[in-house]
């Protein structure tokens, strides 16, 4: 049997409904605050690492999920570590709590 879930699947199909997940958007936030403090546009943000403005906009209101290259790509641009305050801090909590949290109240058991 497959380990990846039926909402699993769901997240990484295009279209179909999927809604954000609580970390992404945090996530996203958290891009899109430390773009504005080094003073860059979404579009010269994408330049420097090959993408168009459109996908930094999908990024930072976490319509799109950052995978792990892209978030250490993202972070050497605007000179932060991955790790650091500008991508970890939620205001609920650990991200992690929040994922769990979120899990916990839509899984389709």
């Amino acid at each position: 049997m497959n380990a990846i879930s039926t909402h699993d699947r769901g997240a990484n199909m295009r279209g179909g409904g999927r809604s954000t997940n609580p970390v992404d958007v945090h996530v996203g936030r958290r891009l899109r605050l430390q773009r504005t403090l080094v003073g860059l546009s979404q579009e010269k943000l994408g330049k420097a690492i090959g993408l168009t403005f459109q996908q930094v906009q999908k990024y930072e209101g976490g319509a799109n999920r950052i995978g792990a290259s892209r978030l250490f790509d993202l972070s050497r641009v605007l000179g932060v570590e991955v790790n650091s305050p500008a991508f970890s801090r939620h205001p609920a909590g650990s991200v992690f709590a929040a994922a769990r949290n979120s899990r916990a109240t839509t899984s389709h058991c």
